[in-house]
């Protein structure tokens, strides 16, 4: 079992709301955030999203960035054979990381999307919730 969280004084908070429409395999910030941190400390990252494709199935890769690195906590959203969402009618993404203890200072955080295929897939009402946890 792991040691419970202490909560500090006062937990640091960020957070943003976007959108995206990745044009390739290029990750894109669909979401981002900035936070400074008093203490080091490590952060719990909640992204959600709700992806919709364009006239045929399609997919996106998401991530959750740290300080502009891509972490393996994300989704990949989409169909697979049959375009099955529209704008009325989306798939949720949702995803959460607690980061390793990073150092006192600023820090940039961001859900971030990639398009694998042709197919045009695209993330609405994207946000970042940030929150400085200590231990």
């Amino acid at each position: 079992m792991s040691a419970p969280l202490t909560q500090p004084s006062s937990a640091p908070l960020a957070g943003d709301q976007g959108s995206c429409d990745p044009g390739d395999a290029t990750f894109v910030d669909c979401a981002a955030t900035a936070i400074n941190l008093k203490s080091a400390a490590r952060l719990l990252v909640i992204v959600m999203g709700e992806f919709h494709s364009e006239g045929a199935a399609a997919s996106l890769t998401c991530r959750i960035a740290v300080d502009g690195v891509n972490s393996q906590a994300g989704a990949s959203p989409g169909e697979e054979t049959t375009d099955n969402t529209s704008l009325g009618a989306t798939d949720g993404l949702g995803a959460t990381l607690v980061t390793e203890q990073l150092a006192q200072g600023p820090h940039q955080l961001a859900l971030r999307c990639s398009q694998p295929s042709a197919e045009d897939g695209r993330l609405g009402s994207a946000s970042i919730a940030v929150l400085g946890v200590s231990g």
